[in-house]
């Protein structure tokens, strides 16, 4: 009977936690995803550096933001879902960190190089 407990708790985490058959269509995939929050990092770095007030720079974020989702062809609502879909697949979400982590590295190696 105990067996039978730990197989079935098993079974549910795993299904409960491995839900890619339900992925929506409109999800960005990992690599886009990944270069669209590379883009906003990257302005809102910019925006911190100009040192405007905390309204100014929102507003300014904002400008940013949607001229990155322009530049990807998404809309705002398409990337909060994206976010969102991978937020809740602790696996891919690991990934996508890792991803971003080493984009913004060789965005700044290939920055320093340039100078």
């Amino acid at each position: 009977m105990k067996n039978l407990f730990l197989l079935l708790l098993v079974t549910l985490l795993t299904t409960a936690c491995s839900n890619n058959a339900d992925k929506p269509e409109n999800v960005l995939s990992q690599e886009t995803l990944v270069r669209v929050m590379a883009d906003l990092q990257l302005a809102e770095a910019k925006v911190k550096n100009l040192r405007v007030s905390t309204d100014s720079a929102r507003q300014l974020f904002s400008i940013y933001e949607l001229q990155i989702f322009e530049e990807w062809n998404i809309s705002p609502e398409q990337y909060t879902e994206s976010y969102e879909y991978y937020l809740n697949e602790y696996d891919e979400m690991s990934d996508i960190h890792a991803a971003l982590i080493d984009t913004l590295s060789r965005r700044q190696k290939a920055e320093k190089e340039r100078r």
